[in-house]
């Protein structure tokens, strides 16, 4: 069995039941979007924890808490294929996170925020921008924003708490 079937096939069976639509997002954005670019046509027999370790480091610098939801998501997929009796031992347990961007955070200021809203006028992710700005979501929070999110005769937006 390949790594993309077994992904695939983890997520549907174990995951979507069980999480939130974002959680499920966040899962299928790290399997689509590096997990099987990176491995997806390796029988899972056949993946080496230099494999995983790779796609760990292909994303240093990236934000800490996406790195380590990303290994959360690897070692979850091979820990299954485990106790499933797929392989043998997983490849996943002793995978490190390489360096990341951690830090603090401040408020934006009243310049940087006239220029985002000017900006946001004419770029194509302008909307996104303002959703950002004024409902003070984070970017992988609105992974899982539809129309059904938005009442619009109370002028609401519904964010699920997972």
């Amino acid at each position: 069995m390949t790594v993309k079937i077994w992904a695939e096939e983890w997520l549907e069976t174990y995951k979507r039941p069980s999480v939130g639509e974002g959680q499920y997002k966040n899962y299928l954005a790290h399997i689509n979007g590096v997990i099987i670019p990176a491995i997806g046509s390796l029988k899972l027999k056949d993946v080496k924890d230099i494999h995983l370790q790779k796609i760990l480091n292909s994303r240093a610098g990236k934000s800490g808490y996406d790195l380590k939801k990303l290994r959360g998501t690897i070692k979850a997929i091979f820990h299954r294929a485990v106790k499933s009796k797929l392989i043998a031992y997983s490849p996943a347990e002793e995978l490190r996170l390489p360096a990341a961007k951690e830090g603090s955070y401040r408020s934006i200021t009243d310049y940087e925020r006239e220029k985002i809203l000017a900006l946001a006028e004419t770029h194509h992710a302008g909307l996104w921008i303002k959703a950002l700005l004024y409902a003070g979501i984070r970017p992988g929070e609105t992974r899982a924003l539809d129309w059904r999110h938005i009442d619009f005769k109370k002028g609401l937006l519904k964010l699920s708490v997972q």
